[in-house]
């Protein structure tokens, strides 16, 4: 991978104050305000998977990917405020859980992965192969995209899905893993190392691949940029695990990522924050970064959100109102605070950067 390292791509100007921004927010320096962005309100479009059912490598559409990646950031990328455009391939399909070895179906605009049946505690933990299928297509699209993109834009890191935690959940199934974390708690573990130790094998393959911007690098799941190598993790498993169980199982695989990339960011559900006084134990965090779950008020976790931002920078992502975001600014410490709304068009996310900047 090595000797397909390009050189960094030097951003553009109105990119060279967002990275500035971006600078202030990691090192939590004194502002005026907050990072405040916009983002694509939906998933990426799943035109670019041509099958239906269970998929394949030959199912994943290169050129129509890249058709709409270009389109994305003409539309976009004068829109998103402090946030960064950034492009990654496919980034709503579970590139590391295909790898992992989940198979992966579509139904109409749905993908998911599903267990696998023949794993158990004696056979083989998965790991990366460079001959897997699913990773030598991903190398080969972002190889592709990065020749497309061809300096005018950044390329990300950061797939949806990259989670460990929900990988581990998404080989076993849910039902599987709340018996085996009783049954067979040791091989959990042991399977949960060795998930977390083939994303980051992926994810530093990608990081050789992907040209630096600005000296940094991008996050496409946020479009936040850091001044090293940037990856977001998260923990929907959490919903069915104790704190206890979420310390033994779930806090390690945060260590590990965090160890391997400096700039980790964890994602977690606004109506599963009970695990935040773990998290805030780990040092090597870098930050954290909460969505509001659908239909819920941001507001009554504002206490929670105080308590991150007296350690860690905090990005609050999601759809969020105009009323709802002025009162966050209002009532927390701006230094490490980023606000991202999600928004339907590029003309409602220039409306609420008019309402907010």
């Amino acid at each position: 991978m090595a000797a397909t390292r390009c050189a960094g791509m030097l951003p553009s100007e109105a990119d060279k104050e967002r990275i500035r921004r971006h600078r202030a927010f990691w090192s939590r320096s004194p502002v005026g305000r907050p990072l405040i962005g916009t983002t694509i309100g939906t998933f990426p479009s799943v035109r670019a998977i041509c099958g239906n059912g269970a998929l394949t490598p030959a199912d994943l559409d290169l050129e129509r990917n890249l058709s709409e990646l270009e389109e994305e950031w003409y539309q976009w990328r004068d829109a998103m405020g402090d946030a960064i455009w950034s492009a990654f391939p496919l980034w709503a399909f579970p590139w590391h859980l295909a790898i992992a070895g989940s198979p992966i179906e579509r139904r109409d605009s749905n993908l998911w992965g599903l267990p696998v049946p023949d794993l158990h505690a004696g056979s083989a933990h998965p790991s990366l192969s460079s001959g897997n299928p699913w990773f030598r297509l991903l190398v080969d699209f972002t190889l592709a995209l990065r020749q497309r993109a061809a300096g005018r834009y950044p390329l990300g890191i950061g797939p949806l899905m990259f989670s460990p935690p929900d990988i581990v959940m998404q080989l076993l199934g849910q039902d599987r893993l709340a018996l085996e974390l009783y049954d067979a708690p040791e091989w959990v573990t042991a399977l949960g190392q060795a998930v977390v130790e083939l994303c980051a094998e992926v994810t530093e393959a990608l990081f050789d691949l992907i040209p630096t911007y600005g000296g940094g690098y991008c996050g496409t799941s946020r479009y936040l940029w850091a001044p090293g190598k940037l990856v977001e993790t998260g923990e929907d498993v959490s919903f069915m695990l104790s704190p206890r169980l979420h310390r033994r199982l779930v806090v390690p695989m945060h260590r590990y990522l965090a160890r391997r990339f400096p700039f980790t960011v964890v994602h977690l559900h606004s109506r599963q924050l009970h695990t935040v006084p773990n998290l805030l134990e780990v040092q090597e965090i870098a930050a954290f970064q909460i969505t509001p779950d659908f239909g819920e008020d941001m507001l009554q976790h504002l206490p929670v959100m105080a308590r991150i931002l007296e350690h860690k920078p905090l990005v609050v992502h999601g759809v969020m109102s105009i009323t709802t975001m002025k009162e966050i600014i209002r009532s927390l410490d701006h230094r490490g605070l980023a606000l991202l709304c999600r928004c339907e068009s590029p003309d409602d996310a220039r409306a609420v950067l008019d309402a907010l900047l």
